[in-house]
C-alpha cells in the first residue's frame, strides 16, 4: 500500500507549515506537539522528506519499533529507513549481543558518519529522506565516539594504491572476522591476490581484486552461487562492531590487567559488554547527530 499522495494534505495544514518553518529558521518550538499515534508515522515521513535532514524517532519499546518499521513505508517507499535497536541484554547483563543488533547499529552509525569519512565523495550527504527508529534503552547504550569510527572508517576506490597487508590488519583492527568462507556481515577471507569482505552497510559480500598495491576492482557477489551482481567503483568502510578488539586491549593495558590477546581466528563475542571501558565519556547515538538533526519522542513514558 502507498499512502504518499496523502502527505499533499499534511503540508496544506497551517499547524504543518507552522512547524516547518520554525525548524527551517533553527527556531525554537515553543510548546509540545501533541499528536496522536496514527499522525505520527506521516508527519516524520513528511518532515524527512521536505527538509531533507536525518529525522530520529525515539520510541518506548522494541515492538513499537517493529509497528512503525511495518508502517512508515507505506507513507514514504523512498524514505531510507534505518533502525537502531537495543541490545539483548539487560544493563550490566554480561551476554554477547545479536549480530543482527550489531549490524543495524553500525549501518546507522555508518549512515551519520559518512559525509565526514576521510576523502568522502561530495554526494554523500543527506539527499535522501533519512528516519532513524531508535527504542529509548538504545539511546542510552554507551558505544564508541563518533572520533574514534572516523579515524576507523576509510573509502575504498577502484584504481586507488592500497596495500593488501595493511588492508587486512586493518579489517581486524576494526572488527572483522577472519574465515575461510564468507557468509554473513562482518566477515571476511583472502586467497591470493583476492579479498572477500562483508560490510554490515552492505546487502551484499564484495569481492575485491589486487593488482600489486592497486585495488583493480570491487564487485558484489551472491554469497550462495558465488556470481558478481553488481559492480562498485567506491566502497565506504566503516567498523563491522561498536566493540573494537584493539581498543579493549588497551583498555586493559591501561587497567594494569592481563588479559589474553585477541586475534583475527578469536574474537570476543563480549565486546560491546565493555563498551563503557573502551570509551570513558559517556557517548551515544545522538552524539552522530548532525547539528540541523530532528528528534522525535513517540512517547514520553
Amino acid at each position: 500500500m502507498n499512502l504518499s499522495p496523502l502527505l499533499a494534505y499534511i503540508h496544506e495544514l497551517p499547524e504543518y507549515e507552522r512547524l516547518y518553518q520554525l525548524l527551517v529558521r533553527d527556531e525554537a518550538i515553543p510548546h509540545q506537539v501533541r499528536l496522536p499515534r496514527s499522525v505520527r508515522p506521516p508527519l516524520a515521513a513528511a518532515l524527512a522528506r521536505d527538509l531533507l535532514r536525518p529525522v530520529v524517532l525515539v520510541v518506548p519499546r522494541a515492538d513499537r519499533l517493529i509497528a512503525l518499521m511495518e508502517e512508515i513505508p507505506a507513507w514514504d517507499p523512498e524514505l531510507n529507513l534505518l533502525t537502531f535497536p537495543d541490545p539483548n541484554p539487560l544493563f550490566y547483563e554480561q551476554a554477547p549481543w545479536s549480530h543482527s543488533t550489531i549490524r543495524h547499529r553500525v549501518t546507522c552509525l555508518a549512515a551519520l558518519t559518512a559525509d565526514r569519512i576521510p576523502g568522502s565523495p561530495s554526494s554523500t550527504s543527506f539527499v535522501q529522506p533519512t528516519i532513524i527508529i531508535a527504542p529509548a534503552k538504545a539511546i542510552m547504550t554507551r558505544t564508541i565516539s563518533p572520533q574514534t569510527f572516523l579515524s576507523k572508517s576509510r573509502w575504498l576506490k577502484t584504481g586507488g594504491p592500497i596495500r593488501f597487508d595493511r588492508l587486512v590488519t586493518l579489517l581486524v583492527d576494526i572488527g572483522y572476522t577472519h574465515t575461510s568462507l564468507v557468509t554473513e556481515p562482518g566477515q571476511f577471507s583472502r586467497r591470493g591476490g583476492i579479498l572477500d569482505l562483508w560490510p554490515p552497510t552492505e546487502g551484499n559480500p564484495v569481492r575485491l581484486e589486487f593488482f600489486g598495491d592497486e585495488l583493480a576492482s570491487m564487485r558484489l557477489f551472491n554469497p550462495n552461487s558465488q556470481r558478481s551482481v553488481g559492480i562498485l567503483q567506491k566502497l565506504p568502510l566503516t567498523p563491522a562492531r561498536e566493540g573494537l578488539p584493539r581498543l579493549y586491549q588497551e583498555a586493559w593495558d591501561d587497567l594494569l590487567l592481563h588479559s589474553d590477546p585477541l586475534t583475527e581466528l578469536n574474537p570476543d563475542p563480549l565486546l560491546e559488554f565493555f563498551l563503557p571501558m573502551m570509551n570513558d565519556v559517556p557517548t551515544g547515538l545522538l552524539d552522530y547527530l548532525p547539528p540541523d538533526s530532528i528528534v522525535l519522542l513517540d512517547d514520553r513514558t
